[in-house]
């Protein structure tokens, strides 16, 4: 999915993957994102946050 959006925007150099040397932007949650509703997102407790490839957030 993160692959696709960096096609999009031709960025697929610097970012679209998890992997070294690329950039990152990802929340990290212990609840499964995709298997959840709308109103469970909204009450999700995020435990990490990582935007351009550094930690902005760290529960």
């Amino acid at each position: 999915m993160t692959s696709g959006y960096a096609h999009l925007t031709f960025e697929e150099e610097e970012k679209g993957t998890l992997e070294i040397g690329m950039a990152a932007d990802l929340v990290v949650t212990a609840e499964h994102v995709l298997e959840c509703e709308d109103p469970c997102l909204e009450s999700m407790e995020v435990d990490l946050t990582v935007v351009g490839g550094r930690v902005v957030y760290e529960r």
